[in-house]
This record gives C-alpha cells, structure tokens and sequence, in this order.
C-alpha cells in the first residue's frame, strides 16, 4: 500500500519529511475466527512499526501476566505446517476490496498519510462493530466487546465522555 506525496525512489536520503512520504504500509493484529481487528499501524516497512504495533497490542489485549513484558528475542526454526497467513491474507484482500485508498495504482490513492490513516479508522470501526461476520454478529460481539451491531446513526450520535 503506497502513499503518493512522493513516490519512494524519489525520496532523497536524509529527508525530514521521509515518514510521511513514499511508501506507506499497513500492519494489522487480527484475532483468528472472529477477524477483530485488534490494533494496527500504517508506517514504513521498518522495525519501528512492527514495534508500534506490538505496543498497541500489549496496550489493549490483557495477557495472562499483565506485569511481565516480553524482553528478548527468540530465534528458532518454526514448524513450516504451522504456520498460517490466510486469515491476514484475506483481511489484506478485504481492505483492498472496500477502500479504494489501499488498492495499487488507482487514481484514488491517498495522497496524504493522514487522510490514509482516517480512512483507515473509520474502516476499522466498522468492520469491528457495524458488518456483521456471521448471520448475526460482528466480530465486536463475537469477542464480547458489544452487545448489538452499531449503525452509522448511533456511530455519529455517540457522545463519549472522558473521565479525569
């Protein structure tokens, strides 16, 4: 998924607008069997957004230690059978299927990382609590986050309260 401000091989080195120009990708935690989109993160194919992905996941999924952090890296070699991206691979497809923005080399692209990354939120609350995955749930509910299926009149009527 690109962002076209500046297209990446035009990009000088050392840029102070480099995070904002060029190629943008997105990164998505999805629970598998329900589809919740958990956290994500749009960025560059670094470290640094695998790493801001994975703070917004520990930030919002409850582990079953809360007070210990994972602190090393484990290296290995993984079982090739166990492993399976269908599900993101299908979430992937979803994204580009309903927003234009993220389809390649369309006249709908995101010029702007910012507009990117709302069109991107707004998606993202839809899917989590308006389109139903099953006959009668949507993921929201099939994670118990949500009681009912939102509509768009209670999203824009919502009044959130913050507390002190």
């Amino acid at each position: 998924m690109v962002i076209h401000k500046k297209k990446q091989k035009n990009i000088e080195p050392g840029s102070p607008n480099s995070d904002i120009e060029g190629d943008a990708w997105l990164f998505t935690f999805i629970t598998r069997g329900s589809y919740l989109i958990v956290a994500y993160e749009i960025g560059k194919r670094t470290r640094e957004s695998c790493k801001r992905l994975f703070e917004n996941v520990f930030d919002r999924v409850q582990l079953p230690f809360p007070d210990v952090k994972i602190k090393k890296v484990i290296y290995g070699t993984p079982i090739i059978d166990d492993i399976e991206t269908t599900d993101i691979e299908n979430m992937n497809s979803i994204c580009r299927e309903r927003l234009g923005r993220f389809v390649r080399k369309t006249k709908c692209f995101s010029k702007k990382k910012t507009r990117h990354i709302n069109a991107f939120e707004l998606f993202h609350f839809y899917w989590n609590f308006m389109d139903k995955l099953t006959k009668t749930e949507t993921p929201a509910m099939l994670e118990g986050l949500a009681d009912h299926q939102w509509n768009w009149e209670q999203f824009f009527n919502f009044s959130l309260s913050i507390l002190n």
